[in-house]
């Protein structure tokens, strides 16, 4: 009935980044050059070409990950070598890195001059990320999602963990020919060769297959690297990558072949360098945007694979070996990783244009494909010589210029004059970036970044071609017009780094389901000339179910500098109601004189789960006062209850309140949209929430008119117990009787939860007499490591504990209605199980009699785990009435209370003249102090309700003595 979804929130950041991708053997991986303590060729556990590849759903579309491998980043602090890595994690080999230490940017004036400089920002931050990220291999049954959790969760020193997807070439369907090369017409191609047409010097690295080497239209344009001597098994040149001379390939110890050899059968590859760089005016075959641009072929792709693994490791060689313009027409739609994007900023800040297909799933504006979606990246689009966008092209977010492509000849076949129609944005993306290679010789001056810029500037628009499709269509690309351009007195205006945030700009971790939402982005101007009353307007363009209502939807800036200006601005809205799906938005920017520029923004629902943690246990919370549960959406959950590193301990919970006999609200309703609570505040940060509902959302006849305040939190952070502080208000006007709240937990130890057993845990509560406000309940499973100690305690005379447990449908429902929530408050403790199964619990207090209006009543529900529940009660024992505080001297004398019970007062034995004395109730709230008089201190307790207390005496620099109070009436 329950299942592990280990959705637990792979976070935490940080950046840097080193290829030493030398050569990844994957596990066998040869990694070369490496530095950091790796002889040349170090032996591996299993080889990745036997490892297999898995498939996950997600969001609707399936995800390839490769089984047995993940991304690794270490903790800042915890290391920057591949043997801090396996000293970590036993049982992980590394099989490749990214930036090594010494490749780190270090120059101090370059750091002062540009401090303002928001590129240069995001080198340091992606150099940071990339020094601590390694690529792993782990022999374990665990799936890479499970394996990526487990290291977050359960080791210290990683900070963050990712599967190494694997991506997929964007082949479109073989449709017949329909002309030679009608694009070049399209695009003005010959009318821009009469003007320039770019250098031999400027090289296109092609990231794909491999190429066939020896095709007659490709073969005199393929890139040497002269310092290199090829087949030697030496990295001549020092580049970090071994015979590297006509090409790289990442793939050898899968294929066994030689790590310079880029040839392949497979003949994307070579369809791809023909659309971008085959030879042009030499009287054979055909022409490529590129005209004199040569390439450099970079094989990604294992021989008789359609897997591209090492896709991102060739925008670091691209970054590493200063290529001008890298294409990558491969990618999938996938989770956002923060890794890539920092491989992304690495390239970039190292001044290549990066250059990748669409994807070829169609117009989904909610999907995003990667790398083509990630900020920096010149996503491509598909149409045809009509300007008619393809049905199949993918646009949205993940483009930002349209290629004419589908139906043009290029380059195929293996040692022949060979050549084929091609279709898919594969060939859409070497179109725009041979063009960028002329850019890049047209205008040497201009930094990678300007030239994505320029390259969008410079094209025209075709929404009246594509009127179903108009919202958000990028332009398509013209050839004459960007070697025209002059790209000092242009405005190229662009926005990036969006995200969703709370009001000081942070990342958003959670949100409330109906709360205020805070857009993040940067807004760019990255060519010379400057821009004056710049205007960015934020719209909605799909909103895929939410109900979004702007609230500050633009932002202006009086002017915006010509080249690295970049500046921050916020919107804002409010969603009354949000989708699982992404909520798709158009940002439209327009300045004096400048063409107005639109651009698609996707968000992701953020959960609405807090996720308060300590080091041992953690907690999801909603901000409609629901508890996880690993059956909702997985844009919906949190961990439940969680005992770190791996086990969840509940499935759906959440809190429940009644009042006047008949009223009852509940978050336990198994649909988290329906529960009746909703948020009035939420203050959170990881180990502290508190969360402030009303049940405004209940029916009339249900609503309790109670707002309920809930701080969780834990009060040490390495002991497995929480805690959650619960004020109850009367909100009405009116008098209200037998007001009462509590969480149900359908606890599960051991999967599903099935044969788990529940009895009083009297061993968790101290002697208190006869305190009818406190009670703890236990459950557990034979055979099983952990037991759960549940309760409540409070020092209210009115108070009855409402604690206990039994079969999940006779607890929790469904249909959980007010009748049976305010039966289930009058069973005090005696609510208990007859046997075995599957077990729900009831920790909550009714306070019996009337609650005046504005009148509040307090109580604390306790939480602790153990591997017994001897172990999980002591710790609740503890945290009622801790033995010590701070440092216990035996030469100080023992503090006696008396009498026990006391009523009025009480004596303290066993002080002297100036001790400072502490009375401290069961949920660790100071509740009176003073000064004693001398040896013997007469404490005044007629306004203290009845219960148990602790006294704390300390005595100067010597150190605390404590005794415990009972207080009766």
């Amino acid at each position: 009935m329950k299942s592990l979804g280990l959705n637990m929130p792979m976070s935490r950041i940080r950046p840097r980044f080193t290829c030493c991708y030398l050569l990844p053997a994957v596990v066998s991986l040869l990694l070369v050059g490496m530095s950091d303590g790796f002889a040349q060729t170090p032996p591996m556990p299993p080889t990745l070409s036997s490892m297999q590849v898995v498939e996950r759903s997600w969001n609707g579309v399936v995800v390839r990950m490769l089984k047995g491998a993940l991304r690794v980043r270490l903790a800042p602090g915890c290391g920057q070598s591949a043997a801090d890595v396996e000293r970590a994690v036993p049982g992980v080999t590394v099989v490749g890195r990214y930036l090594l230490p010494h490749e780190v940017t270090d120059d101090v004036q370059s750091r002062f001059a540009r401090v303002d400089d928001a590129r240069w920002l995001d080198r340091r931050r992606a150099e940071d990320i990339l020094v601590r990220t390694f690529d792993v291999i782990y022999n374990d049954d665990r799936s890479p999602l499970e394996m990526a959790q487990y290291l977050i969760t359960k080791v210290p020193e990683v900070d963050y963990a990712e599967p190494w997807y694997v991506d997929e070439v964007h082949v479109g369907p073989n449709d017949p020919r329909l002309g030679e090369q009608p694009a070049f017409d399209v695009v003005r191609g010959p009318q821009a060769w009469q003007i320039f047409r770019g250098d031999s010097s400027v090289i296109i690295g092609i990231s794909d297959s491999g190429v066939d080497p020896n095709h007659p239209d490709l073969a005199p344009n393929i890139a040497v690297r002269r310092e290199e001597v090829p087949d030697n098994g030496v990295d001549d040149d020092g580049n970090g990558y071994v015979d590297d001379y006509s090409g790289y390939n990442f793939t050898g110890s899968m294929d066994d072949t030689k790590p310079g050899d880029a040839s392949s059968r497979q003949s994307h590859g070579t369809e791809v360098s023909g659309m971008a760089a085959a030879r042009t005016d030499n009287g054979i075959g055909i022409a490529a945007t590129g005209f004199t641009s040569k390439f450099f072929p970079i094989k990604v792709q294992p021989r008789n694979s359609s897997g591209v693994l090492y896709g991102y490791h060739s925008l670091l060689y691209a970054a590493r070996t200063r290529i001008p313009v890298l294409n990558c027409s491969w990618g999938s739609p996938k989770p956002y990783s923060p890794i890539e994007q920092a491989l992304v900023d690495y390239a970039i800040a190292n001044n290549v244009v990066l250059v990748a297909s669409g994807g070829n799933r169609g117009n989904s504006l909610q999907e995003r494909n990667y790398p083509s979606a990630y900020d920096g990246v010149l996503g491509v689009a598909e149409s045809n010589s009509s300007d008619v966008v393809v049905s199949s092209s993918g646009l949205g977010a993940s483009v930002g210029i349209i290629a004419p492509s589908n139906g043009s000849l290029t380059t195929t076949g293996f040692g022949v004059e060979a050549y084929a129609t091609a279709n898919g944005t594969s060939f859409a993306s070497p179109m725009v970036a041979g063009m960028c290679a002329v850019l890049r010789a047209r205008f040497p001056q201009l930094t990678a970044r300007q030239i994505y810029a320029l390259a969008k500037r410079c094209a025209v628009d075709v929404r009246s071609q594509n009127r179903s499709r108009a919202q958000g269509l990028p332009r398509r690309m013209d050839m004459l017009l960007a070697v025209t351009i002059d790209p000092t007195v242009v405005v190229a205006l662009e926005c990036d780094r969006a995200a969703l945030v709370d009001a000081a700009g942070r990342a958003l971790l959670a949100a409330p389901a109906d709360g205020r939402y805070h857009v993040q982005f940067r807004i760019e101007n990255a060519l010379l000339a400057a821009a004056n009353n710049v205007r960015v307007e934020l719209t909605t363009l799909d909103d895929a179910g939410w109900e979004v209502s702007w609230g500050d939807s633009v932002s202006t800036v009086a002017m915006l500098n010509g080249g690295a200006t970049y500046l921050q601005h916020a919107t804002w809205f409010t969603a009354a109601k949000r989708s699982s799906l992404p909520l798709v938005v158009m940002a439209t920017i327009t300045a004096d004189g400048a063409d107005t520029v639109e651009r698609v923004l996707v968000f992701d629902p953020v959960s609405d789960f807090y996720i308060v943690e300590n080091e041992a246990m953690a907690i999801g919370v909603s901000s409609r006062a629901a508890i996880g549960s690993y059956s909702a959406p997985v844009n919906a959950i949190g961990p439940g209850v969680f005992r770190k590193p791996d086990e969840v301990l509940v499935s759906q919970c959440g809190l429940v309140a009644v009042a006047n006999s008949t009223q009852g609200s509940r978050a336990l309703t198994y649909n988290f949209d329906a529960s009746d609570f909703r948020p009035v505040d939420v203050t959170y940060e990881p180990g502290r929430l508190r969360l402030v509902v009303d049940d405004s959302a209940a029916a009339a006849a249900d609503r309790t008119n109670v707002r309920i305040d809930m701080t969780w939190s834990f009060p040490r952070s390495t002991v497995p117990l929480a805690t959650i502080d619960v004020v109850l208000t009367n909100t009405t006007e009116a008098d209200v009787v037998d007001m009462g709240a509590g969480v149900i937990m359908d606890w599960d130890v051991g999967s599903g939860g099935q044969q788990n057993v529940s009895e009083p845990a009297p061993g968790a509560i101290p002697d208190v007499a006869d305190n009818s406000g406190t009670a703890m309940q236990s459950f557990w499973r034979r055979g099983f490591t952990t037991a759960i100690v549940a309760g409540v305690a409070t020092t209210d005379p009115e108070a009855r504990a409402q604690n206990g447990a039994g079969p999940l449908p006779n607890v929790a429902g469904p249909p959980l209605t007010a009748s049976l929530l305010n039966d289930l408050f009058t069973r005090g403790t005696t609510m208990q199980p007859t046997g075995a199964g599957d077990l729900a619990g009831l920790h909550g207090v009714l306070f019996q009699g009337t609650t005046p209006p504005g009148g509040q009543r307090r109580f604390t529900i306790i939480i602790a785990l153990g591997t017994t529940v001897a172990e999980a009660s002591q710790r609740v024992f503890n945290h009622l009435l801790p033995t010590s505080v701070g440092n216990i001297d035996e030469h100080l004398p023992t503090l006696k209370v008396t009498p026990i019970p006391a009523q009025q007062y009480a004596t303290l034995t066993g002080t002297h003249h100036g001790a400072e004395y502490t009375i401290i109730d069961v949920r660790g709230v100071v509740v009176k102090r003073g000064i004693a008089s001398d040896e013997r201190t007469i404490i005044d307790l007629r306004t203290l309700p009845a219960g148990v207390y602790q006294a704390v005496v300390t005595h100067g620099l010597h150190g605390t003595t404590t005794g415990h109070i009972v207080v009766f009436e």
